[in-house]
């Protein structure tokens, strides 16, 4: 059997080698971009020069001894010949993996059927009832246990009280119709650059999870940013934190300290999200990494609109798995989850 370099999976496997290598599906060096290649790389150099020190030489045919090939039958029989248990190709990118594996300390990965709940968007006021309850029976389809809808956003201010009202009215009569599932309302608010939170009183108390982001990133240092966000997570109305690696500001990428934002998610009960849209994924796998080291949970979320956009919530999964993210790490991984209100 011939294997791939950059990642050690079988190539021509229902595909040719051209579409099996690279950035293939099923290939750890399927990341997008150089940063991707380059990693994957780095592995597999590692895991040649293991063989080196062993005296084998090691390569796309298998594992050799002066000429004579050892094994090489499955992919398991290379990490096997040089003292490592089988490394998942998603954790394939020399970052502490060929340690976790001599040690036996590798991550049991999260999957998408550990998966009991979604975070989904409904993000106008035309047709509540509707879209609410179709999007509650896509997630029942789907198995979960729970899920929580985020209301438009506007209902979070003073003009929006008749809007509120009508969308948690909404949320009732889907807890109601979709027996099995538990519906929670939700709104996403956005952090002022003092730390405030950009909503009304009555509609934070009214919410069962507020989700906050920073409203406007332009221009503001670093520093000022990771303030903004500390603020809003130490007020005690906060359950889920978007994005604090990257804050969206028209298709650019604005910094915060990841790691001081982890920890202050965990010390105030927050779950921090890992946002499924693709076009949202940008690092988020060494993000997904920093919450686990700091101990908080991490929420994926498909944010779908639709019942058929539940589906990308993979797009979260991998990812996640690329951070070491197991099981126990997922806030989605809980039948009734930690972050929301009781």
């Amino acid at each position: 059997m011939v294997f791939c370099l950059a990642c050690w999976r079988p190539r021509g496997v229902g595909r040719s080698w051209k579409r099996n290598s690279g950035a293939a599906a099923g290939c750890a060096a399927r990341v997008r971009g150089r940063r991707g290649r380059e990693l994957s790389r780095a592995h597999n150099i590692a895991i040649r020069m293991l063989g080196v020190r062993k005296k084998l030489k090691i390569n796309e045919y298998g594992v050799f001894d002066e000429g004579t090939r050892l094994s090489g039958e499955d992919e398991t029989e290379i990490f096997e010949a040089v003292g490592l248990a089988f490394v998942p190709p998603e954790l394939r990118e020399d970052r502490g993996e060929i340690d976790a594996a001599r040690e036996g300390n590798l991550p049991t990965l999260c999957t998408q059927t550990d998966l009991l709940g979604d975070v989904v968007d409904v993000g106008t006021a035309e047709h509540l009832d509707e879209h609410v309850t179709s999007l509650a029976r896509g997630c029942h389809a789907r198995g979960y246990s729970f899920v929580v809808v985020l209301g438009p956003r506007e209902m979070a201010h003073a003009a929006g009280d008749a809007l509120r009202h009508a969308f948690l009215r909404a949320v009732r009569d889907a807890q109601t119709r979709v027996k099995g599932l538990s519906v929670y309302a939700g709104v996403t608010v956005g952090v002022r650059r003092d730390g405030s939170l950009d909503a009304t009183a009555e509609a934070l108390d009214e919410m069962a999870v507020v989700r906050v982001e920073l409203e406007d990133a332009h221009g503001m240092e670093e520093k000022a940013r990771t303030a903004a966000l500390l603020s809003a997570l130490a007020s005690g109305k906060v359950k889920v934190v978007a994005r604090p690696t990257a804050v969206f500001q028209k298709e650019k990428l604005a910094q915060v300290d990841a790691e001081a934002i982890a920890k202050a998610a965990k010390k105030h009960g927050v779950a921090v999200e890992l946002d499924a849209r693709p076009e949202r994924l940008a690092s988020a796998d060494g993000f997904a990494r920093v919450v686990k080291g700091a101990g908080a949970k991490l929420l994926l979320a498909s944010h779908a609109t639709t019942a058929e956009e539940l589906g990308r919530i993979r797009y979260g999964v991998d990812q996640a798995r690329r951070g070491w993210i197991e099981r126990a790490d997922m806030a989605n991984a809980e039948k009734v989850p930690e972050f929301v209100k009781g």
